[in-house]
C-alpha cells in the first residue's frame, strides 16, 4: 500500500483538490443560504460550521460526480 501511494501521490491530488474546491463551494451556498432564513435558530455561527458539516455530508455519503 505505501508503495503503491509513493507512486502514485501526484495523481491522487487531482481528486483531492477536486474533492475540497466541492467542499468549500457547497459549505458556502450552504452558509448563505442559512444566513438568509429570518428568525433561524439553526443557522450556522460562522462559515466554518458550514465547512465542517459539508465536510462529514461529503465523507459519510460520498459525492458520485458526472
Amino acid at each position: 500500500l505505501l508503495l503503491a501511494l509513493h507512486h502514485s501521490w501526484r495523481a491522487l491530488l487531482v481528486p483531492v483538490f477536486a474533492m475540497l474546491l466541492c467542499i468549500l463551494l457547497l459549505s458556502g451556498a450552504l452558509w448563505l443560504t442559512e444566513g438568509r432564513i429570518p428568525d433561524s435558530e439553526d443557522a450556522f455561527d460562522d462559515g466554518f460550521d458550514a465547512i465542517w458539516c459539508i465536510f462529514w455530508v461529503v465523507m459519510a455519503l460520498g459525492f458520485d460526480g458526472p
